[in-house]
């Protein structure tokens, strides 16, 4: 089934929701922090995601628990979906617009989504 965008009264901001979500990938000490803005690819469902790396699995859920609750507290909303959470290699929350990914480290190596979303604004962030 096609995913539909919502209409304006129910669209969170997803500038203030992906900067929430990067602050608690960095409190938590994610690696390799990386937005790709794809709102201009064609075709897409999403407009944005954000991509880390975790050392290991709990890693992995803590900052997966992290962003959760950071967004839950600031914008009073919960991921649309969750997935990974059994074998934590690849965890990924549905925030509508904006749909974030955590990583193992072998495992974002095979996927390589920077290189499938080439098309995409790419965008490291870092810790300064």
């Amino acid at each position: 089934m096609p995913r539909l965008k919502a209409d304006k009264k129910n669209t969170i901001n997803k500038v203030d929701v992906s900067q929430t979500a990067i602050d608690a990938m960095l409190r938590k000490n994610a690696d390799d922090v990386t937005v790709l803005n794809i709102e201009h690819v064609p075709n897409t469902l999403f407009d944005k995601f954000i991509i880390c790396t975790a050392n290991s699995g709990i890693q992995a859920e803590t900052i997966s628990d992290e962003i959760i609750y950071s967004i839950r507290n600031e914008f009073k909303i919960k991921p649309i979906n969750i997935e990974g959470t059994e074998n934590k290699e690849w965890i990924l929350l549905d925030y509508f617009d904006v749909l974030i990914h955590i990583f193992l480290p072998e495992t974002r190596t095979f996927f390589k989504l920077e290189q499938l979303w080439a098309d995409a604004e790419i965008k490291k962030i870092s810790i300064d």
